[in-house]
């Protein structure tokens, strides 16, 4: 299966290249968008680390502290299976932090800067031997076949809150994000190299809203939206044809370079964070992204969060929560594949507050629950300052 997948996989490449084809859509993993929002509290988008701000509802930068500014690290399990014919996925591991965030504040409005990996991936596709008639059992030559995405996003946020102006029981912020985001792509096929790089803007905006329970309790709701953006990128393509038998004896051809195209899915995020004792808070998540308008077989995803947030100290706090997700792709209906892309985390996080010290401890599981492919566990360290 492996054989014909990576047959078809370099046939139709070398040929589309041939043919001059102007447009290749860029498809990704959906497993290489990982977890964005997983912090200590859970995947709230309105409470969260500020080191994940450039992923969290804008509004909702008004309840970070004034003059605090955290950075982040990632750590996953390999996917031994990501998708069909045993192909599976790692994630890249490099210099750049998986998220960083700071805020600062002026009157009633807050600034945010962030950045983040939306997307991080490589997809592993093993080995496979060549063979010939005379030689079936493989010549002792491997076919090779590597494929690497990411896509690192830029953030500038603002907010502005309301409570001057509503002087009542309740507060209501507004707020907007811009993204700048840079997404890396290359690929290697036998002798062939395709490199492509460039960047896209993405645009979101959100509103919360902040109820007095009591004295020490409040209900908090919030709505956000990003919009959906396109890249198309002319890529850099190092292409010989195919020679197996003779390496040594390759001609080189020119062709002109063909147009990459990557759409991001738009989202849609409501999320409730509320009080039930002085001590106790918990909070909820609803996630839509909207798949389909990226490819006609994909369908509309749906992701829930719930998780219980435990103050035992002014220094320490715990949290205990689930993360629940699928995707859905219509061709692999037939092929009795429909769940298993489907992921349910159980997570958990520490966080630890000293002086001006801000250690955010986070911790995502699926191996029990979950389709073949997305099993896997994911770790996140935060530390940061509060000034």
């Amino acid at each position: 299966m492996k054989n014909l997948v990576l047959f078809l996989l370099v046939f139709f490449s070398v040929n589309t290249f041939a043919q001059l084809t102007i447009k290749s859509d860029l498809i990704l993993f959906p497993q290489g968008y990982g977890l964005n929002l997983l912090n200590s509290s859970g995947n709230s988008s309105i409470v969260n680390d500020v080191s994940n701000i450039s992923f969290m509802n804008p509004a909702a930068i008004t309840g970070l502290k004034n003059y605090s500014a955290a950075i982040s690290y990632q750590f996953n399990t390999d996917l031994k299976e990501a998708w069909i014919a045993d192909i599976g996925m790692k994630r890249i591991y490099n210099f750049f932090p998986q998220s960083f965030g700071a805020v600062a504040k002026y009157g009633n409005f807050s600034f945010g800067l962030g950045l983040g990996q939306r997307y991080n991936g490589t997809k592993e596709f093993g080995k496979i031997p060549i063979t010939t008639p005379d030689r079936p059992d493989g010549t002792g030559e491997f076919i090779e076949l590597r494929e690497k995405n990411t896509i690192q996003s830029y953030s500038l946020s603002t907010a502005y809150s309301l409570s001057e102006v509503l002087q009542s029981s309740f507060d209501i912020q507004i707020g907007l994000k811009y993204s700048l985001n840079y997404l890396r792509h290359s690929m290697y096929i036998l002798y062939n190299n395709i490199n492509a790089k460039g960047y896209y803007s993405s645009f979101s905006f959100g509103i919360t809203s902040l109820f007095d329970l009591d004295e020490e309790r409040f209900l908090q709701l919030g709505l956000s939206y990003e919009i959906s953006s396109e890249l198309n990128v002319n890529p850099q393509i190092d292409i010989d044809l195919l020679s197996i038998p003779d390496p040594n004896n390759r001609t080189n051809y020119y062709l002109h370079p063909i147009e990459l195209f990557y759409k991001s899915p738009s989202e849609l995020n409501f999320n409730i964070a509320v009080d039930a004792t002085n001590d106790l808070m918990f909070l909820g998540g609803l996630r839509a992204v909207f798949w389909s308008s990226q490819k006609e077989y994909f369908k509309n995803q749906l992701e829930f969060s719930l998780s219980g947030l435990y103050k035992f100290s002014e220094i320490v706090k715990a949290s205990l929560g689930f993360y629940s997700t699928d995707f859905k792709n219509e061709n692999f209906s037939s092929l009795e594949l429909g769940e298993e892309f489907n992921a349910f985390f159980l997570t958990t996080g520490l966080n630890l507050n000293i002086s001006i010290i801000s250690i955010d401890l986070a911790l995502a599981d699926s191996h029990l629950f979950s389709g073949k492919f997305t099993k896997q566990t994911i770790l996140k360290l935060a530390a940061g300052v509060q000034l």
